[in-house]
């Protein structure tokens, strides 16, 4: 709380992800070598590995707390399910667009988030235990994870109000 009150701006804060059965960070640190450069190339371009941000291709890097020093971290997207921020900032409209289990949610909300004018932070010193999600299945699940990441870079890339347009708001 006191993250928020000492940011000048309208805030939402989450706290750093761990694994609840060894206790490691769930969102791993950069990974090196030439095949890892080439895929954080493919995914964002020049700026590469960004901890805290989303790529040019919709993909979120999380915060790893042993590779930043920053005890708040401004970040591009918050994991869902541990948020904290003023009542008056809740998104109450339904916005996602597909029935059954939700992919990608959590980006669409911090997309929102962003578009209201919010700043999201993570506490790198805070931690919230859970059990990791198993991988997506190829069958199905993969899709599905594939459209909501559409959908969200269809969202991103909106004409902006007076008739500029962004490919991605994350990086300017």
């Amino acid at each position: 709380m006191a993250i928020m009150k000492n940011t000048k701006v309208s805030s939402a804060v989450s706290p750093c992800w761990f694994n609840i059965e060894d206790n490691t960070p769930l969102h791993q640190s950069k990974r090196n070598g030439l095949i890892m450069s080439l895929y954080y190339w493919i995914i964002n371009g020049n700026i590469g590995y960004k901890s805290g941000k989303v790529s040019l291709a919709g993909t979120n890097i999380g915060v790893n707390p042993e590779e930043v020093r920053e005890r708040v971290v401004s970040v591009d997207w918050q994991p869902g399910g541990c948020i904290l921020h003023n009542k008056k900032n809740l998104i109450l409209d339904n916005y996602y667009p597909y029935e059954g289990k939700a992919y990608s949610e959590d980006l669409i909300h911090s997309h929102l988030l962003r578009k209201s004018g919010l700043s999201l932070f993570v506490a790198s010193r805070s931690r919230c235990m859970t059990k990791p999600n198993p991988r997506l299945s190829l069958r199905g699940e993969l899709y599905r994870d594939f459209k909501a990441r559409l959908y969200l870079l269809r969202l991103v890339q909106q004409p902006q109000p007076g008739g500029s347009q962004k490919v991605m708001p994350y990086y300017g």
